[in-house]
């Protein structure tokens, strides 16, 4: 027998459903527990999150050096206050953040064409 959650927003009370749902056990292939939770609730920028220890180990899991976590750190803050960005999750956020700043480097890093060579006369 299979068990599983299934996370799901309901439109119009903005509430998100969890159902646990069981999978070939019983006569019914699909039973539904209707279980309702609140959606998590999206933050401003959290007064005490900063680069600390767990968040440079994110930093460098995804393949940021030393050097450019800061610099990466930094244009995330300012973004998420510039912006007055809400998340409900912030670390998610900042691995987000440092993923696609590896990835940008990837794509930027095309190698360049020759300059064109001069004909001798």
């Amino acid at each position: 027998m299979a068990k599983f959650s299934v996370q799901y927003f309901s439109k119009t009370r903005k509430q998100r459903i969890r159902s646990d749902l069981v999978l070939f056990g019983e006569p019914d292939l699909l039973i539904d527990n209707g279980v309702e939770e609140r959606a998590p609730r999206l933050r401003t920028w959290p007064v005490n999150f900063s680069l600390d220890a767990d968040r440079l180990e994110i930093a460098g899991n995804v393949g940021l050096n030393a050097s450019r976590v800061i610099v990466e750190w930094r244009k995330f803050q300012d973004h998420a206050l510039a912006k007055a960005c809400k998340y409900a999750d912030w670390d998610a956020a900042w691995r987000n953040w440092a993923r696609t700043a590896v990835e940008g480097w990837k794509g930027q890093q095309k190698p360049q064409p020759e300059p064109p060579r001069r004909s001798v006369p």
